[in-house]
């Protein structure tokens, strides 16, 4: 039984402990496992909330045109109705006998609306009994994990495994259950913070994580492998200039990156640091001891949006330059190889940097995500 199967009947949660797959809650005639395969509601015993059962007329002396080639008369001709739920596949078939093997489809299409179905077919006079049956299948036209038929109740696109872009259907369908089935799609803010953690509905989403509640994810916070920095500031820019650059870091100096100044826009990341005196604190990237290599942070980035990452750096102290050198990767990509080692052979994305001082390394890139890894990591093991 579909959990969102359950949130659409059950006031988007899901059924108790109680409610069990053979049960029939309703009396209906329909297990609560058979009324989760047809989409219908098991709490409600009528059509077409709780049944979808075909109905038989027969009606004498009917004219068709069953085979396009002109209408005939047929003395006797079969009506068969049933309800129908848009998503779902439904196949309409007679037996003679109901014999296993004896099952004949006449009719099978999806339905892309709630309603009725029928079929004419003749019968024939020599035979005596006819039975007819509906199968109704589930369809995931998009493969997000939602069905067709929960889509079209819920509002999401069933051709489209993110209606909303960047944001699982999925997703959507677990924690905004009542928000779909009100039919308030379109008022959901992918730049919206409702849990007020710091984080979008866009970037939790990306994380698979729970929207409502405050989850403490640590994004933009360093994850330290070897050595340990200050909790950099995100930064809330309103148009204000709120947030500022330390001037004691000079970012934009040392050949800097033309048209950028020094104001942090949403969701860019400040780490405040001074100028370098005995004291401040830094990493080292070494390999030593083993499993420490570099360190990494994630930031809450926005999709497409183009960044720039302002790295100070510096080579180590009584070790040669060549030991020093360090990539930068981001998303796991390497995107600049920093060198105090201009005898190494250089490549498009090599950077050589005088050993002995500080020296502030701009790099832009653009994020592909709602959130971006940032690595330092060395270039090879120090010897």
């Amino acid at each position: 039984m579909s959990d969102v199967w359950e949130r659409i009947h059950n006031n988007g949660n899901l059924f108790p402990s109680s409610f069990h797959s053979d049960d029939d809650d309703d009396s209906d005639g329909w297990s609560n496992a058979e009324e989760a395969a047809a989409g219908t509601d098991p709490r409600s015993s009528l059509s077409t909330g709780g049944m979808l059962r075909p109905e038989v007329t027969i009606l004498h002396d009917v004219i068709l045109n069953l085979d396009n080639n002109g209408n005939e008369l047929y003395a006797e001709v079969a009506t068969i109705t049933w309800p129908i739920i848009a998503g779902k596949f439904y196949t309409l078939l007679y037996s003679p006998d109901m014999s296993e093997n004896s099952w004949i489809t006449l009719q099978q299409a999806a339905a892309i609306s709630d309603g009725t179905r029928t079929g004419n077919f003749p019968v024939s006079p020599t035979e005596d009994k006819k039975f007819w049956r509906v199968t109704v299948e589930d369809m995931d036209s998009d493969g997000d994990g939602l069905t067709d038929a929960e889509e079209y109740k819920l509002g999401t696109d069933p051709h489209n495994a993110q209606t909303i872009a960047d944001i699982p259907d999925f997703w959507l369908a677990k924690y905004f259950t009542n928000v779909l089935l009100a039919g308030n799609l379109n008022m959901i803010d992918p730049d919206a913070d409702p849990n007020n953690d710091g984080y979008t509905i866009m970037q939790e989403a990306y994380l698979n994580v729970d929207p409502i509640n405050p989850n403490n994810l640590n994004i933009g916070k360093e994850a330290i492998i070897n050595g340990d920095f200050s909790d950099p500031v995100i930064g809330t820019h309103n148009g204000l200039n709120d947030v500022q650059a330390d001037p004691g870091w000079d970012y934009w100096g040392e050949g800097g990156v033309t048209g950028w100044t020094a104001v942090f826009g949403h969701n860019i990341e400040l780490q405040t640091l001074a100028a370098e005196t005995t004291g401040n604190q830094y990493v080292e990237l070494k390999a030593h001891p083993a499993g420490h290599y570099g360190i990494q942070q994630q930031v809450a980035t926005r999709k497409g949006m183009t960044y720039l990452l302002a790295l100070r750096c510096r080579d180590r102290a009584d070790v040669p330059a060549a030991d020093s050198n360090f990539n930068i990767l981001i998303d796991g990509a390497a995107k600049c190889k920093i060198s105090f080692d201009d005898s190494i052979e250089a490549d498009n994305l090599t950077r050589f940097i005088s050993p002995g001082a500080w020296k502030t390394v701009p790099l832009l890139f653009t994020a592909e995500a709602p959130t971006t890894w940032i690595s330092l990591v060395p270039a090879a093991p120090p010897q």
